[in-house]
């Protein structure tokens, strides 16, 4: 890979926009089919936040993982 396109496509992963696209995608996210795939979805988010910020308050994770959880599993 040309050095150009390497840099292209860690500007294409890792901008702004991309963070912010993420931050977004954290707060909508919700469990629509097992616990499982949520689970999955959720670190794939936030192992891609931390790439930007890995100082986050991990009651602030937490809190958004039980709130996208389907209501009868969340009150357990």
């Amino acid at each position: 890979m040309q050095w150009s396109a390497f840099c292209r496509a860690l500007h294409t992963r890792f901008d702004r926009d991309q963070h912010e696209f993420l931050l977004r995608q954290l707060n909508r996210i919700r469990q629509n089919s097992s616990v499982q795939d949520y689970v999955d979805r959720f670190l794939e988010l936030v192992d891609q936040l931390n790439a930007y910020d890995s100082t986050t308050n991990i009651l602030h994770y937490i809190t958004r993982f039980l709130d996208g959880l389907h209501s009868d599993i969340r009150t357990v």
